[in-house]
């Protein structure tokens, strides 16, 4: 996969939703080679090297090797040396991007002018797609030579490191092309770089100059070696072929492949459980291969769904499997026909290249899959040992695509110590997860600088998911002249949403810095989670010192800077939580719609009332007697006071003390929370006696407050 990235499968296509869809897209995938060129795909390794600037040498110019990852050696670009130290010894990829960047570098006076034309020589951010074949076996096809096939001329796209990797020195910003809009998601694309238009006589005249240095070092250089149709494609055959599918140890199902495809549905993303609780993508090899190897599904399978579902995966698998050898055995190249090659290149039929391998979805799971194929042995176990292009390596039975593409494990090494590796080794090894982007906080209320930053992580490219997560918690203790965290969930919401935001995006929590409500509907293997909060408190917070870390669920986090967007409130300087609550509390519709960006009369009249709670007081006074009595009785029932009467009644200093708190407590003040909580339900130490005698107290307190609200004793 490398740099350019995964290659779609026809399978992978949004448009192919249906076993129909598959067949027709291959179709088109005929058609369209019938008046266009394929490009034969060899069954090698990835490398990209771009052009940089360095003073050392004559030409102020340098060949390196660039992986596209955020890391700075990458971004910079790595030379050979770095490569040897990048890798553990052994490993296959040094020897390449030592041979390839000696004959490139030896090369580079004599290109510069095709170099300029493509745009190379003064932008780093472009760079050569190429595929490098050892002589005999890379990873499935055994090839006679020494090949390195120059694909074509890639860019990457911009991608913004995290902040705290930089300072880390473990991440720099990678400039490129701005990230265009994806049609199905309608976000920034995820892809790390894309195929750029160039004059292709000018990237032949490059190989043939390179040719005769690359010869003195056994190499074969060549182009996008042209594929063409050579016969009639018919799919008909494939279509008519029985394919057996095994439900349980007594039961199979038989139709044939057109009749299964018609009633499939493609997976793409889902996943099902096995038996052992682990999961599979539905569309992965080892599911299909339990199909191939006739495994009773049920016995395999939690689930009469997850069979249906697997089954679905298995088709498109052999569906693609089937009828890609078709247009295989119908194309021919100039290094012969596609049979004895991975597959075919097909661009020009959808925004980024498809390739079709037929079988190669099948040997290109070589060593111990293609073993248990052999002796139709059940599915690969976690840890059963690959083949791949560096050697082999443990088998995940959470890949999705083929293994011959899985990126080669990244393997920083000094002068970091032993536990910065370990720990920088995790992050990176997760780069290529998803990421759910978290903005915590209090929210008492959310104003106008809240929001602005909250859109501001939803226009971020590289987060999948975001969310704003706020708790619950209430505390009237003042603070300025105001409470200072008056507001509860649900009227936090009501103002949240005023601002434009999805109920979608808000979360109730109960930590808002640990989120695990968000986080409970994601898998952690898939995801990683970034909580986002402002400079000040990632400078000065002694709980936001360690940025990054694993949760015992196996979640990956980081904690990273949120935007910053500075709103002044005249009088009051810089707009926070405690600005906000100081000029509302006063504040006309007019000045208020200024302040938070918005006015509406009910959401004005709330925040007006929990701002000001000695005019609840007052109005809680003017209760008639007998009403007030039977509130009294009431608490008998259910001791809430805070529920019962409104904020105001937290006034009360021992109401105060039992019944609120902060949302930023540390874990031992929320446990203290959800133990007075448990006391207001009737659970202290199992001992009724107690529990009245401390009912009676608090009762006895409120009654003594309000009745001198009201001008009258108790006595």
């Amino acid at each position: 996969m490398g740099t350019a990235g995964h290659m779609q499968h026809p399978f992978d296509i949004p448009s192919v939703k249906t076993g129909r869809d598959l067949i027709q897209y291959f179709e088109k995938i005929v058609e369209h080679l019938s008046t266009n060129p394929g490009s034969v795909k060899f069954d090698g390794i990835n490398v990209s090297f771009k052009l940089v600037d360095d003073p050392s040498t004559p030409t102020g110019k340098d060949f390196r090797m660039d992986r596209g990852s955020s890391e700075p050696s990458s971004v910079k670009g790595l030379t050979s040396a770095d490569a040897y130290k990048k890798w553990p010894k052994g490993h296959g990829m040094p020897p390449a991007i030592d041979e390839l960047l000696k004959i490139f570098n030896e090369a580079l006076p004599q290109i510069k002018p095709e170099l300029q034309a493509l745009g190379m020589w003064d932008d780093p951010t472009k760079y050569f797609n190429t595929e490098y074949m050892k002589k005999g076996r890379t990873n499935v096809i055994e090839y006679g030579e020494k090949i390195l096939a120059l694909h074509g001329v890639n860019q990457f796209y911009e991608k913004r490191a995290q902040p705290w990797r930089i300072k880390k020195g473990v991440g720099m910003d990678r400039p490129g092309l701005e990230r265009p809009i994806d049609s199905e998601t309608g976000k920034p694309t995820k892809a790390g770089s894309t195929e750029i238009s160039y004059d292709p006589a000018v990237l032949q005249s490059i190989i043939e100059k390179v040719q005769p240095i690359a010869e003195q070092q056994g190499v074969s250089l060549v182009g996008d070696v042209a594929t063409e149709l050579s016969a009639d494609v018919d799919f008909t055959e494939t279509l008519n072929t029985p394919f057996t599918i095994q439900i349980t140890e007594e039961d199979s199902e038989t139709h044939t492949l057109g009749e299964w495809l018609s009633q499939a549905v493609n997976p793409f993303e889902a996943k099902v459980k096995k038996q052992d609780g682990k999961e599979a993508w539905a569309i992965s090899k080892e599911i299909y291969f339990a199909v191939l190897n006739g495994t009773p599904l049920m016995s395999l399978l939690e689930s009469p769904e997850d069979v249906k579902m697997a089954i679905n995966g298995a088709l498109f698998n052999q569906g693609t499997h089937e009828l890609g050898m078709d247009v295989k055995r119908a194309s021919q190249s100039a290094k012969g026909g596609l049979e004895g090659h991975e597959g075919i290149v097909i661009r020009g039929l959808d925004g980024r290249p498809v390739k079709v391998t037929g079988d190669f979805i099948v040997k290109g799971a070589s060593g111990v899959i293609k073993d248990k194929i052999a002796a139709g042995e059940e599915t690969l176990a976690e840890g059963d040992v690959i083949q791949g292009p560096w050697g082999n390596s443990s088998y995940d039975t959470s890949d999705k695509y083929e293994e011959e593409e899985r990126d080669a494990k990244r393997n920083p090494v000094d002068p970091m110590t032993p536990e910065e590796h370990d720990d920088y080794k995790s992050l990176y090894d997760n780069d290529d997860k998803k990421i759910i982007a978290i903005y915590p906080g209090r929210f008492q209320p959310m104003g106008q600088h809240h929001a602005e930053v909250f859109k501001k992580i939803l226009e971020n490219p590289n987060y999948d998911e975001v969310f704003l997560a706020t708790s619950d918690a209430v505390n009237m203790s003042e603070k300025d002249g105001t409470p200072k965290s008056p507001f509860t969930f649900e009227e936090k919401e009501q103002i949240i949403q005023s601002h434009d935001i999805s109920p979608d995006r808000i979360i109730k929590v109960k930590n808002p810095y640990n989120a695990k409500e968000v986080l409970e509907n994601y898998d952690p293997e898939e995801y990683s989670v970034v909580y986002l909060v402002g400079e000040k408190d990632m400078q000065e917070d002694p709980r936001f010192q360690k940025t990054h870390g694993t949760t015992s669920e196996g979640w990956t986090w980081d904690i990273d800077v949120a935007p910053h967007i500075e709103i002044d409130i005249p009088g009051l300087g810089e707009m926070s939580g405690t600005t906000i609550r100081k000029a509302l509390k006063t504040a006309e519709p007019e000045e208020f719609e200024s302040i938070m960006g918005f006015y509406d009369p009910l959401v004005y009249d709330m925040i007006k009332s929990k701002l000001s709670p000695e005019e609840q007081l007052q109005e809680v006074s003017q209760i008639p007697l007998g009403i007030f009595l039977r509130l009294i009785e009431e608490t008998l029932n259910e001791v809430d006071p805070v529920g019962m009467f409104g904020p105001a009644i937290a006034a009360v200093p021992e109401v105060a003390y039992k019944y609120t708190g902060t949302e930023d407590q540390e874990d031992d003040e929320e446990e203290e929370l959800e133990e007075i909580s448990a006391m207001g339900a009737g659970a202290v130490e199992g001992a009724a006696g107690k529990r009245d005698d401390e009912e009676a107290g608090l009762i006895r307190e409120i009654e003594d407050y309000l009745y001198k609200s009201m001008g009258v004793t108790s006595e």
